[in-house]
């Protein structure tokens, strides 16, 4: 009998690929439920990830360049680099004292992030940008928002976009993007209102 059961924050989620399966907790996200990946601390998930999507982008052969923004996507963006033997470059979410005088920026509102962030390249990570066919590198892609602003970062950095690539999708496959490389699309369930509160959770 088929189990029919609204899932609930912390259920597991089993997220598989060729050779590799892990099991997740699903999480609260706004008025939403996700399966959690943790590309921070997670190296069995990071490293299956990395060595897919470069098998992938190999066949492709025609990226010269990564780019990911801070913070997730850090470790994925340096081993697939590393597996393709290209450099990268990572879109911090805010200037600091010690680095470079900050050249670009455009801002971006994630759906995991509790408020409006920024993006920011400094003049020699723009530079190196200048030119080259570049892959647009996160983890997941949900509501688009924060790849769209790598996007236009490039973009203003000089750079041509050959790809757009992430570990999984969420929700929508976005099928209809021709240079979209992922490795799978992941569910989003509506969550429950909060206890005590008769609402949601606020987005």
């Amino acid at each position: 009998m088929q189990d029919l059961t609204p899932p609930r924050e912390g259920d597991p989620y089993e997220v598989e690929l060729p050779g590799y399966r892990r099991s997740v907790a699903l999480r609260r996200a706004g008025d939403t439920l996700i399966a959690y990946l943790d590309f921070l601390n997670d190296r069995p998930l990071v490293r299956a990830c990395a060595d897919r999507l470069a098998e992938r982008l190999a066949e492709l052969d025609d990226v010269d360049l990564l780019v990911a923004p801070e913070a997730g996507a850090i470790a994925l963006c340096f081993l697939v680099a590393e597996r393709l033997d290209v450099p990268h470059v990572i879109a911090r979410k805010r200037s600091r004292d010690y680095m470079p005088m900050a050249a670009l920026s455009v801002p971006v509102q994630s759906i995991t992030a509790l408020k409006p962030e920024i993006l920011v390249l400094d003049a020699d990570a723009a530079a190196r940008l200048d030119g080259r066919r570049v892959a647009l590198l996160d983890t997941v892609i949900s509501t688009g928002s924060t790849m769209g602003a790598v996007e236009r970062l490039a973009g203003m950095a000089g750079a041509q976009v050959t790809r757009r690539v992430v570990a999984f999708t969420e929700g929508d496959p976005r099928t209809a993007d021709e240079r979209l490389v992922s490795l799978g699309a992941l569910p989003v369930f509506p969550a429950s209102p909060v206890a005590g509160t008769g609402a949601e959770a606020p987005a």
